[in-house]
């Protein structure tokens, strides 16, 4: 195999635990840094507390991914190739909400290597556990290795993102006609980056970006992600007469497909509504300000069962 080659056998490969603790800065600066107003994650004198956005997720799991030759478990992995990676999917499913104070460990495990046009996919899950051993967090996390090979492709078939079989039946669906333009802040990488507490050099370093070939930094996809979200739970409420007044987020699942800049507009489309008594799912899509898709698949579920 070349120097820029990946082995299938690595799937299977699992991450050392790691642990930590969620605390209420980084739940509402998270928030903040995506301006989102949400009462949910910023009023802590609301019954019950705040929450997280459902996004920390990512934040949570980012320092295995930052520094995933610490991790990994095999020292033959090609560790290099790792440079070559950029946030291809994200899949998330939450069993309960993400609060401060809760104590997780993470666990990962590499389920998939495939090869693809631009590169290889990695896709690696995470499983977060809280101190009694509940399950409140499944990631499924997929990386594009620019410019890297693999003898064959290869998966877990079990541990691959799916949604629960009374998520995805019986659902009554619509087609919607709503979307939202947002301004992307020249500033906004720089205080994603350090309120989300997501840090990578593209995001932040003009330098560094150009010498990997981009034109400028750019935003986060998750960051973008999380506009996408916050804007679409916050909108609902007009989409459903105030009938979500009361939800959880279980689901939320995307393929990241193009850039974004600073100081350029992004905008929202929700393309269907899907709904049943208990769940409701939004499908939407993410465009640059000349209508090249940055976010495509993206799919949001909800549930009224609280």
């Amino acid at each position: 195999m070349s120097d820029l080659s990946v082995s299938a056998d690595f799937v299977g490969t699992k991450t050392r635990p790691y642990q930590c603790k969620v605390d209420w800065q980084h739940c509402m600066a998270y928030a903040a840094a995506t301006a989102d107003n949400n009462e949910r994650y910023l009023d802590d004198e609301r019954e019950g507390g705040i929450v997280a956005p459902p996004l920390l997720a990512i934040a949570l799991t980012w320092p295995i991914i930052q520094h995933l030759p610490n991790y990994i478990e095999d020292a033959d992995f090609p560790f290099h190739v790792l440079k070559q990676q950029v946030h291809f999917t994200e899949h998330l499913h939450f069993f309960q909400p993400i609060k401060p104070d809760m104590e997780l460990v993470i666990s990962g495990q590499i389920v998939a290597i495939q090869q693809k046009k631009a590169g290889v996919y990695l896709l690696v899950r995470f499983e977060a556990t809280n101190k009694s051993n509940q399950i409140v967090f499944i990631e499924h996390i997929g990386g594009l290795l620019r410019g890297v090979s693999c003898d064959q492709d290869r998966q877990i078939d079990n541990m691959m993102p799916t949604m629960k079989r009374e998520e995805s039946e019986n659902l009554s669906s619509r087609n919607a006609n709503w979307q939202k333009k947002i301004y992307i802040e020249p500033f906004l990488p720089h205080i994603y980056d350090a309120c989300g507490r997501i840090h990578f050099p593209i995001h932040t370093s003009k330098k560094f970006a150009r010498k990997v070939g981009l034109p400028d930094i750019i935003l986060h996809g998750s960051a973008t992600l999380a506009l996408a979200v916050k804007s679409l739970i916050n909108q609902s409420n007009e989409f459903f007469n105030d009938v979500l007044k009361h939800y959880e987020v279980i689901m939320i699942d995307c393929q990241f497909s193009g850039m974004v800049l600073p100081d350029t507009d992004i905008k929202i489309k929700l393309n269907q509504i899907h709904q049943t008594e208990n769940l409701v799912k939004l499908d939407f899509e993410v465009l640059d300000q000349n209508d090249n898709l940055v976010i495509k698949n993206g799919s949001i579920g909800l549930s009224l069962n609280f």
